[in-house]
């Protein structure tokens, strides 16, 4: 019998300061650790929370305020 705690969804969002969704979003993709086999007796699903610990996040996505004029990367116009 294993002693590795296990989380809910809720607690691996919490754990990343992320929405559940965002959360779920990952795992539907791959992005995220696979949930472990089987169901809680709540009927929910649990992740591994050494696995979701050392996950490495995807990004965060691309910033656009970074290329606009007003970050300054604009040439100037003549």
């Amino acid at each position: 019998m294993s002693t590795e705690e296990s989380w809910t969804a809720t607690e691996c969002a919490a754990a990343w300061n992320i929405s559940e969704s965002t959360w779920r979003a990952y795992v539907s993709t791959g992005r995220a650790p696979a949930p472990l086999p089987g169901y809680d007796e709540s009927r929910r699903r649990r992740w591994s929370s050494v696995a979701v610990q050392a996950w490495q996040r995807p990004g965060q996505g691309r910033r656009t305020d970074l290329s606009s004029p007003a970050a300054g990367d604009a040439s100037p116009q003549e």
